[in-house]
């Protein structure tokens, strides 16, 4: 994954964390065939780790064929097939999050090794990976680590933990991704085997396209710092681009909202996702046979650009957040600059004021 991810992990409603399973070597892929015929036509997606060749994860949805789109960004899956059965468009989303295991005193200990910290994380942005010493150790792992010390019983009990702990992470003090060691992993601190590796928690849904989508046109949006919200950007067979927020693909919706789910901000679950006119980016102009779309990102970390091109071409921005780093047009500019001036001309008098009376104690 080449884009920045700006946060590694969501906080739910109770104050719990999910940590995303961010794994740079994971690939999606999607399958089809069969015949629609015989009923045997079917859409498979698989989740592969290409470092150690396992599947991490997959799913199979009968009676189903293409078009198919795929996008994949940080920990979440988003493709789109049609459904033979119900005779309609439909999109399903995945979300793959850390493993979670819970001592008795209630500590997390499964994603602490494998997650990087707020300390890690600013000492990444600042200097390159090789240049990050042995003190770089996250605040937050070494709490956990030390939270499930306390529950063993006996002396030893921490030397006992760093030694179960892979010797990349103890040397270094930095929690770094590693398939080989998931892959290999036969007692570690989550317990795990090697045929199973710490695999994540997929949390999934699916929704209904009412539009027919162009097969292989879909992307998500880019910015600088990933600190903007995402949005997937599809190519309609109409010949048109519509731009829908990550939020409607939230695999966490639901029909009754709990107080932690509102409290999150999660939407209502709806099995249809709305299709505005305001959605569509292309506004009016039709974009013949778009074969692909490219996001990029720009100087500014509210707006994305988005290129598709085939038959025609057409570039526009995007802004998934709003401008919310721009000012308003109807910005006073009048009033900002006479308040700076005033305050420039206020304080170099004050300062020859000053100055003056500093003389005239000096003489006095």
């Amino acid at each position: 994954m080449s884009e920045h991810i700006h946060s590694v992990g969501r906080v739910l409603g109770d104050r719990s964390v999910l940590y995303k399973y961010l794994n740079p070597n994971l690939i999606a892929v999607v399958t089809a065939g069969g015949s629609v015929a015989s009923q045997t036509n079917s859409v498979a997606v698989y989740l592969i780790d290409v470092v150690v060749g396992r599947i991490v994860y997959s799913a199979v949805n009968a009676r189903c064929s293409e078009p198919v789109n795929l996008v994949h960004s940080e920990n979440w899956i988003v493709y789109t097939y049609y459904n033979h059965k119900s005779l309609r468009h439909e999109v399903t989303v995945l979300e793959l999050y850390e493993p979670t295991n819970y001592s008795p005193a209630g500590y997390e200990v499964c994603a602490s090794y494998s997650v990087p910290g707020p300390a890690q994380l600013f000492l990444r942005n600042i200097f390159p990976t090789g240049w990050l010493p042995s003190f770089a150790h996250s605040p937050s792992t070494a709490h956990q680590t030390s939270s499930v010390a306390d529950v063993g019983d006996g002396p030893g009990t921490d030397e006992h933990l760093a030694e179960d702990r892979p010797p990349s992470l103890v040397d270094s003090g930095r929690s770094i991704f590693s398939s080989l060691f998931r892959a290999t992993d036969s007692d570690g601190i989550c317990n795990t085997t090697g045929s199973n590796p710490l695999i994540p928690q997929v949390t999934q849904q699916s929704y209904i396209f009412s539009t027919a989508p162009t097969p292989g046109v879909a992307a998500v949006s880019l910015t600088e710092r990933g600190i903007t919200s995402k949005s997937i950007i599809f190519g309609l067979q109409k010949g048109s681009l519509i731009e829908l927020p990550k939020t409607f693909f939230d695999p966490r919706r639901a029909l009754d909202l709990s107080p932690e789910l509102m409290e999150e901000g999660v939407l209502p679950y709806t099995p249809v996702l709305p299709l505005s006119d305001q959605a569509v980016i292309s506004y009016n102009q039709t974009i013949m046979g778009v074969r692909a779309i490219r996001t990029a990102a720009t100087g500014l970390e509210s707006t994305s650009l988005v290129f598709a091109y085939g038959l025609d071409l057409f570039c526009t921005r995007i802004s998934p957040s709003l401008t919310y780093d721009l000012l308003k047009e109807d910005f006073d500019y009048t009033a900002i600059a006479t308040v700076t001036l005033g305050m420039i001309v206020a304080s170099i008098a004050t300062q020859r004021l000053a100055a003056r009376r500093a003389v005239f104690r000096a003489w006095a």
